[in-house]
């Protein structure tokens, strides 16, 4: 090995280890340098953070190849500055599928994606990861039809788009949906397991309450070893959940305790949930008294659980060495003293919560009208619904529930209900249930007769084979994910036992 090339080694092995000093130093005495050692030097100083050091090897290098200009634009995206690597990306004179790639889950990543679908639609060439970043960020901001929609256009998919879609529908409550995505990917694709699918179907086993796939989870990581493999925890961090969600507390607590050392805030937080369903609450209290930070979900679960057991005292007590209050707190002790019967007390808190500046919450005013309706308590409601009014100017349909509720049990006439119910600008909206499909929203009022009969919905699903078709029309998603939610009755308990066969 000549010199040179022996100081490059030396150069790159310094700046990957984070020895960026010890790479200037190399880098100042080498006798040539070339565009391989002054990218070198520049990852070392953005991976640092030093980023400004890494803009000024940028600007005097000699000459840039695309992976000097790539590097440069990870380098200012990892420290924060959008709009600088933006800038640089503008600038480059060829990009690259990483250079697109880069720049677009950089945008992804700060929830920005009406500037990372326009770079996505400019692309020549898209690869598996332009097409799962996409999908990924669509249903982190909540837009899981889109993300959905992109996901059945992709050419090709593997474990981490298939994960990433799964992912998507569970952390945003479409439990049955990652179910059914699970399920077609086992039965027509030969893609084995990650480590992320199985957190994905965790969750979503707790939040339908399907223990009896999520023991076969935890057999598949047992019979796998993936537990030698959860570095960061996240995959005991969901099977605890799983476990606790669905009321199955000795196995929550094996894996808590096996655990316990590496056990984060969140797994605490879940079996203090999981003991306090479970009608356990010393234990619960124990978990909570041994965490050593607790948060706001720690204490706020606590307060919960100590107004279900009629334990009012230690409730308040908790409340009151409570850190760091949040509007949801307030509301839990609002609750609790209205469960217990303590009605003056929650009012007397719902004026010392508006006092310390918290906006109550809808569940906040909902919580006092069904106390003043429970006491025919007419002009506290009244006051309730004119404080509604001018706090908020609009009525969700929780309120307005809450608000003809009151009015009825405090046996207000009809008629002055109702003026009363217009004054505010609240309408009465009447029960009804919508589905959307090939982009006709449906809508069924009691006693309608649908126009459309199971039977076409289950043959629209079988007909498009939903797994691999992009219909032209994206309109036609939209009532794809109603229809995989009526499939998934049907199929999901039959195929538990086959599922995880791999």
């Amino acid at each position: 090995m000549n010199a040179p090339t022996e100081g490059l080694v030396y150069v790159k092995g310094c700046a990957r280890c984070g020895m960026v000093d010890d790479a200037c130093r190399l880098f100042e005495e080498m006798p040539e340098r070339n565009v391989v050692s002054w990218t070198s030097m520049l990852c070392g100083f953005a991976n640092s953070g030093r980023i400004e050091e890494a803009l000024r090897v940028f600007d005097v290098m000699p000459e840039r190849n695309i992976v000097s200009w790539n590097s440069m634009v990870v380098g200012l995206i990892r420290n924060g500055d959008l709009q600088e690597a933006r800038g640089i990306f503008d600038l480059m004179p060829e990009r690259n599928v990483v250079s697109w790639n880069v720049m677009i889950q950089g945008y992804v990543e700060n929830g920005r994606m009406d500037e990372a679908r326009s770079l996505f639609d400019k692309m020549e060439e898209h690869n598996v990861l332009t097409w799962t970043s996409l999908v990924s960020g669509y249903c982190r901001v909540g837009n899981v039809e889109e993300g959905y929609y992109l996901f059945c256009r992709m050419p090709d998919r593997n474990i981490v788009s298939w994960t990433a879609m799964m992912g998507g529908f569970a952390w945003n409550g479409f439990y049955k949906e990652a179910f059914l995505l699970f399920l077609e990917m086992q039965k027509n694709h030969d893609i084995k397991l990650s480590i992320e699918t199985i957190i994905s179907l965790a969750y979503s086993c707790a939040g339908i309450g399907f223990p009896c796939l999520g023991k076969q989870l935890h057999a598949h990581v047992i019979v796998n070893s993936w537990a030698y493999d959860d570095y960061d925890g996240r995959l005991y961090e969901s099977l605890i959940h799983m476990y606790s969600t669905c009321g199955i507390m000795d196995f929550a607590s094996y894996l808590f305790l096996q655990n316990w050392k590496n056990c984060t805030t969140k797994c605490c937080n879940s079996m203090i949930s999981g003991y306090i369903l479970s009608g356990e609450l010393e234990k619960a209290r124990i978990v909570f008294e041994s965490m050593p930070c607790p948060d706001k979900i720690s204490y706020t679960a606590m307060i919960n659980g100590y107004f279900n057991f009629g334990q009012v005292a230690r409730a308040c007590q908790t409340f009151n060495d409570m850190p760091n209050r949040d509007p949801v707190a307030w509301t839990t002790m609002i609750s609790g003293h209205v469960q217990n019967e303590l009605l003056d007390e929650a009012m007397h808190l719902f004026e010392e919560m508006r006092l310390q500046g918290f906006q109550p919450m809808n569940s906040t005013y909902s919580t006092l009208l069904g106390a003043a309706g429970a006491m025919a308590n007419l002009d506290q409601g009244r006051q309730l619904h004119g404080l509604i009014s001018k706090a908020q100017g609009g009525f969700d349909l929780i309120l307005e529930n809450s608000l003809i509720s009151m009015y009825a049990k405090c046996q207000y006439h009809e008629e002055g209900m109702l003026r009363e119910m217009n004054l505010k600008r609240v309408r009465k909206v009447p029960g009804c249930s919508w589905i959307s499909l090939e982009g006709k929203v449906h809508q069924f009022f009691q006693g309608d007769r649908p126009e459309f009969s199971f039977n076409y919905v289950h043959g629209t699903y079988a007909d498009e084979g939903w797994s691999n078709a992009a219909p032209a029309d994206q309109d036609a998603y939209t009532g794809r994910i109603g229809i995989l939610s009526i499939k998934l009755e049907l199929d999901v308990t039959r195929a538990t036992d086959k599922a995880l066969v791999v």
